[in-house]
């Protein structure tokens, strides 16, 4: 898929993006709880990219004037 903007957040969304954090930030110390709360606030604008079998690849978590995340798998 292209990039969109993720309005509706499930627990699925949330564990994928929580992946991608894990992926890309594995020597990040942070609580699970903590990442999960900020990465569903439901304030946050999510923009995100697939491969072709649906798997996140990129996504960039946004909250008002603030990056909250930004990962790009290699």
């Amino acid at each position: 898929q292209s990039g969109f903007f993720l309005e509706r957040r499930t627990m699925a969304d949330i564990n994928e993006l929580y992946s991608l954090f894990r992926r890309n930030f594995p020597y990040i110390i942070r609580g699970e709880a903590t990442v999960r709360a900020l990465l569903g606030d439901p304030e946050n604008h999510i923009i995100s990219r697939s491969d072709a079998s649906g798997a996140l690849i990129a996504a960039s978590v946004i909250h008002k004037n603030a990056i909250y995340l930004f990962c790009v798998d290699a």
